[in-house]
C-alpha cells in the first residue's frame, strides 16, 4: 500500500474468513520491518495484540518450564478436542503447539524437578498422581493418592518435586466435598507414601520448596487464619516445625520461594527462616499470579481487574518494592464466569514469560524493557522551509504510561525538531516532525534521539 505525499500514515482494510486462528502481519518499508498478532475468533470480531505478544489458542490447567528442551509443558483437559487428557508441549520461541501424550483422566496441577527428569500431573478424574519422562516423551508410573473413609477420596491439589530429589513429590491432598478441603500434605518416593503425613493446623493448602530437600512452606488460603507454616522433611515424611499467622492474609493466595524468600501472589513477601514480613508489592489483587526472578532484580505479577476487565503484567524491583515497568494485555477471554483468571507464569527464557487462562488461552509475553533501537527521517535531503518527517523506534512496545524519547537538532535554526515525541504504550514507534528554515547554501543538520542510549542521523537542507 502507499502512503500519499506530505502524510505519515494510511489505512488498510482485513477480509477475515471463519474459524479461530492466530496470523502474524508483517509491514516492510526498506529495511525496517513491523510485526502484530492478529486473532480471528469464529464467534466475534478480530483481536490485534501488541507486538510483544503472541497467544496459543489451548485449553490448559497448568504450565511449567523444562530448561533442559527449552519447551512449556501443558496438562489439557478433557474438553479440548483431540488432545484431551494430555500433557502437551508447547515450543514458545515459534509460538506453536507440539506433541501430546496422553496421561490420564483430567490433569491439573503439574510440578517438573529441577534437572528436567520427571514432570509429575495430579489426575483429577482419578484421584492419582501420574510421571511423566519428558526425555522419551512417554506417560509411565500411575499411583492412587487413597482416601479418608467417611470423607470419601484424596484429591491432588499442589504439587512440588523436592530439590535435588527427582524422584520425591510433595503433594497437598484435598476433599471433594468439604469446606475446608486441605486434606493433609504427603512425600512420595515414587509410588510410596513416606509414614510422616501432615494433616494439622493451619493447613498447607499452597506449597512451595525450600532451598533443599529438608524444608517445605506452607500457606493456608482456605481459613481465615491463614497461617504460613515451616514444614520440616525428612525420610521419615513430613512435619510442621512452626506456624504464624497474618504474614501473609488472603483466600486463594499461592506462595512461591525463591532465594530466601517467599513471595505470595497478592504480594506480600516474608524472609521465609525468619518468618518476617520483608515488604509488600502494592495495587494487586488475591486473584494474581506470580513469578520471582531474583537474580535479575524483577519479580512478575499478572492481575486483572474484573471492573473493567484489564489485564496488566507488572514488573517490580525486589529490593525497593516499587513497580519498574507494566505492560497492558489486552483481550482476554473469560472462563464459564465471564473473567478470564490468569495463572501458570513461567519464564522460558529471559524477559520472555508465558501464563494460560481460564478461557483457552496461552499468552507468551516479550517483557523486556524498550531501548532505542531505530531513528529514521524522510527525507534526508529537503529543501529548505519544507518539512521532513522523523520516526523513532524501539526494541518492544513502551510499557504502561508510554516512554518519551528527547530529541536534539545540531543546528536548530536551520533544521528544529520537538524536545521529545512519546511513544504510547503498547507501541514501538512514533513519528515527529522536522522543521526546516530557507538556505542560501546547502546545510548539514544532525537530528539526535535518546532514550537508553542514543541514535543519530544526518539531514541536508538545500536552498
Amino acid at each position: 500500500m502507499t502512503i500519499p505525499a506530505g502524510q505519515t500514515s494510511a489505512s488498510f482494510s482485513i477480509s477475515t474468513t471463519g474459524g479461530t486462528e492466530d496470523i502474524t502481519l508483517t509491514a516492510t518499508y526498506g529495511v525496517q520491518s513491523i510485526n502484530r498478532s492478529l486473532q480471528v475468533v469464529a464467534s466475534a470480531g478480530t483481536r490485534v495484540y501488541p507486538a510483544n505478544v503472541r497467544v496459543v489458542h489451548l485449553s490448559t490447567n497448568d504450565l511449567v518450564f523444562d530448561s533442559v528442551d527449552k519447551l512449556i509443558y501443558a496438562s489439557v483437559p478433557s474438553s479440548e478436542f483431540a488432545i484431551g487428557n494430555s500433557i502437551t508441549a508447547l515450543d514458545p520461541a515459534k509460538g506453536t503447539i507440539g506433541s501430546s501424550v496422553f496421561i490420564g483422566s483430567e490433569p491439573t496441577h503439574l510440578a517438573i524437578s529441577d534437572d528436567g527428569a520427571f514432570i509429575y500431573a495430579g489426575l483429577y478424574g482419578a484421584a492419582a498422581i501420574r510421571r511423566f519422562d519428558p526425555p522419551t516423551q512417554t506417560a509411565e508410573l500411575q499411583y492412587s493418592l487413597g482416601n479418608g473413609g467417611f470423607n470419601g477420596v484424596f484429591y491432588p491439589g499442589e504439587l512440588v518435586v523436592l530439590p535435588g530429589e527427582p524422584h520425591a513429590l510433595a503433594v497437598s491432598r484435598f476433599y471433594g466435598s468439604l469446606s475446608p478441603p486441605f486434606a493433609g500434605t504427603v512425600i512420595y518416593d515414587d509410588a510410596v507414601p513416606r509414614p510422616n503425613v501432615y494433616t494439622g493446623y493451619p493447613s498447607a493448602d499452597s506449597i512451595t520448596a525450600g532451598a533443599t530437600a529438608n524444608r517445605l512452606y506452607g500457606y493456608d488460603n482456605e481459613d481465615s487464619g491463614f497461617g504460613f507454616s515451616r514444614l520440616n522433611v525428612d525420610s521419615t515424611g513430613i512435619s510442621l516445625l512452626d506456624s504464624t499467622s497474618n504474614l501473609i492474609s488472603g483466600y486463594y493466595v499461592e506462595i512461591k520461594y525463591q532465594s530466601g524468600f517467599v513471595f505470595a501472589s497478592n504480594g506480600a513477601v516474608v524472609n521465609a527462616e525468619a518468618r518476617t514480613l520483608a515488604g509488600s508489592f502494592s495495587g494487586l489483587s488475591n486473584s494474581a499470579t506470580v513469578l520471582p526472578d531474583v537474580p535479575r532484580n524483577k519479580v512478575y505479577f499478572v492481575d486483572t481487574d474484573p471492573s473493567n476487565n484489564t489485564t496488566v503484567l507488572r514488573i517490580f524491583n525486589p529490593k525497593t518494592f516499587l513497580q519498574i515497568a507494566a505492560f497492558e494485555l489486552p483481550n482476554l477471554l473469560g472462563g464459564s464466569f465471564g473473567s478470564p483468571s490468569p495463572s501458570s507464569l513461567v519464564e522460558w527464557s529471559t524477559d520472555n514469560v508465558a501464563f494460560r487462562t481460564t478461557g483457552g488461552q496461552v499468552f507468551l509475553v516479550n517483557a523486556a524493557f524498550p531501548a532505542l533501537s531505530n531513528l529514521t527521517v524522510y527525507p534526508t535531503t529537503v529543501i529548505g522551509g519544507k518539512r521532513a518527517s522523523g520516526t523513532v523506534k524501539l526494541s518492544n512496545v513502551a510499557p504502561v504510561g508510554g516512554v518519551q524519547v528527547k530529541l536534539v537538532s545540531s543546528d536548530s535554526h536551520v533544521a528544529s525538531v520537538p524536545a521529545s515525541v512519546t511513544v504510547p504504550a503498547g507501541v514501538e514507534k512514533a513519528s515527529f516532525n522536522v522543521t526546516t528554515s530557507k538556505v542560501s547554501s546547502n546545510t548539514t543538520v544532525t537530528i539526535t534521539a535518546k532514550y537508553s542510549g542514543a541514535k543519530s542521523v544526518t539531514m541536508t537542507i538545500t536552498p
